[in-house]
């Protein structure tokens, strides 16, 4: 049956009746399209007349973005938040704009938290920072390639204003996310803080150093190719020895060998910050001083720290965890057939010797190794250094006692004044390889463990030894430590305690030590402030 409701006639009746006449000017869609555009524009008339808060959570995206150019607008003009009602209720809701669910409205709120944190101060950061990172992670670094640029300007503003330790927290954690897109900008942010103000100083290097090892392994080739371009940025501000434990060691061998090809081919400690925390740029550090704080390069706006000395490299013993060798040493080695250290270090046999110390130098070469009782170990190694015949035990004895110094510092005192007088002895080695070692182990106890005031009495025993070699090897030694002295008073002290000594040795016989003597004087004299320092004593 046909009814009358499907025919054309009856469907223009009911629309007739509906809407009334059809007006022939516009077709039906285009005049719904007008209808919407005026209702847009009455939602956001009506959304500019609601109080700010509202218009920041309104349900309309349009309604939010033109609150959010609101923002943008007053923190130009504004030079504080207290005095504009606008960007205080848009700071309660910071975050809610850093994660906007609409693609187009976060462009917009990622704008306007960049315009906002630019006039806030760091009290605000602290306290809001992590709730507005958590968002621009997971919203702006997953985004369109202009979101994640404005989301790394996020980071850098919070760095500015000091939250370091908050925005490397919450980069790490989107560096592990399964989305390898939102993990290699997570990894790509790191490397920009890194390079634009520089480790330690703004950026905290531990967490890094300790969490992006898990990325070398990472499925996605992008993902790696950055943790290893992050890699050599860390290498450039920290040095090899504070990134080699942690990360080098960590990679496949193809991945070393091109982390270290690309360390050779930049300038390790001499990187140059770009940009400056809200109170640096207040107050120019020391090494900016006569330049502007921000100085803007090329035209490219890219702000550079000019400064004239390079900065030192940070001691890689503050970056490291402690670890513990003692333990290892009580192990059987992987391979069954390689004797237990205790076994092999008083073994008869000098390979079985050799292996030992080799071993505990390899262990002992750590950045930072935990504190524990290394009486046997310090007494195992003055045997070899003293009584053993054959010269590589020597050279490697004096290796793993340098090693062991570096990685305990203070709490290898002890030990090396019990080694000393032994080494001492032992500069009259007529093998250069042996002699270089106890050099560089001898630096490493006078650097870390002693001052050579407190073992004046062995010194001034080696300069009065009856074979030449000694005390010119051991005036060496005193003129290269010298040079480490960190204050004048120290200084002073090792004048008074070591000069008598060190100026019998300018009437040697031997013109090897009369030349190491005048290097031990100078050494002396710069670590005083100069030769008026050492003047009245050389004079006599």
């Amino acid at each position: 049956r046909t009814s009358s409701r499907s025919t054309p006639q009856a469907r223009e009746t009911r629309f007739t009746h509906a809407g009334g006449e059809r007006d022939g000017r516009y077709p039906r869609s285009d005049r719904s399209a007008t209808m919407g555009a005026d209702d847009e524009a009455t939602q956001l008339a009506d959304a500019a007349k609601l109080p700010w808060d509202d218009r920041f959570k309104h349900s309309f995206w349009k309604a939010r973005v033109a609150a959010y150019e609101c923002v943008v607008k007053e923190a130009k003009l504004s030079q504080e938040i207290a005095s504009s009602a606008c960007l205080k209720a848009f700071g309660e809701c910071a975050k809610n704009a850093a994660g906007d669910a609409n693609a187009n409205a976060l462009d917009f709120g990622l704008d306007a938290l960049n315009a906002f944190l630019a006039v806030a101060d760091e009290d605000y950061a602290r306290t809001h920072s992590a709730g507005i990172l958590v968002n621009v992670v997971a919203k702006g670094m997953g985004g369109r390639p202009k979101t994640v640029d404005r989301a790394t300007e996020t980071c850098m503003l919070l760095l500015e204003l000091e939250c370091g330790d908050a925005v490397v927290d919450a980069l790490l954690k989107g560096s592990a996310h399964k989305v390898p897109k939102l993990a290699l900008a997570c990894v790509e942010a790191l490397r920009i803080s890194v390079k634009e103000f520089g480790t330690p100083a703004v950026v905290p290097p531990k967490p890094i150093l300790k969490g992006i090892a898990p990325l070398f392994d990472s499925k996605d080739a992008k993902v790696r190719g950055a943790a290893k371009d992050l890699t050599v940025e860390l290498t450039r501000w920290l040095g090899h020895d504070a990134v080699r434990r942690d990360l080098i060691e960590k990679m496949r061998g193809t991945m070393q060998a091109e982390v270290r090809a690309a360390a050779e081919a930049i300038e390790i400690g001499r990187a140059v910050r770009q940009r400056l925390t809200r109170v640096e740029q207040a107050n120019p550090p020391p090494d900016t001083a006569g330049v502007d704080a921000m100085d803007v390069d090329g035209g490219d706006g890219a702000v550079v720290v000019a400064t004239d000395a390079a900065p030192r490299l940070p001691d890689a013993y503050e970056l490291a965890d402690p670890e513990s060798i003692l333990d290892k040493l009580e192990k059987q080695p992987k391979d069954k057939e390689t004797p237990k250290f205790w076994d092999a270090v008083n073994s008869a046999k000098w390979k079985g010797r050799l292996d030992a110390v080799t071993r505990l130098k390899e262990l002992a070469d750590a950045p930072r190794l935990a504190s524990g009782d290394y009486g046997d170990v310090a007494r195992a190694l003055k045997k070899i250094v003293t009584k053993d015949a054959n010269i590589a035990c020597v050279g490697e004895a004096c290796a793993a006692a340098g090693a062991l110094a570096k990685g305990l510092r203070k709490e290898w005192t002890r030990e090396a004044k019990v080694l000393l007088p032994g080494m001492l002895d032992k500069l009259k080695d007529k093998n250069s390889s042996v002699v270089q070692k106890n050099q560089d182990a001898l630096l490493e106890f006078s650097k870390h463990c002693f001052s050579l005031v407190d073992v004046a009495d062995d010194i001034l025993a080696a300069l009065a030894h009856k074979m030449p070699k000694v005390p010119q090897q051991t005036l060496l030694w005193i003129a290269t430590a010298a040079r480490e002295m960190k204050t004048n008073t120290t200084a002073t002290h090792a004048q008074r305690a070591l000069l008598p000594g060190v100026l019998k040795c300018i009437d040697a016989a031997n013109p090897d030590v009369r030349a190491a003597a005048i290097d031990a004087i100078a050494g002396l004299a710069l670590a005083g402030g100069g030769y008026k320092s050492v003047a009245r004593a050389v004079d006599k």
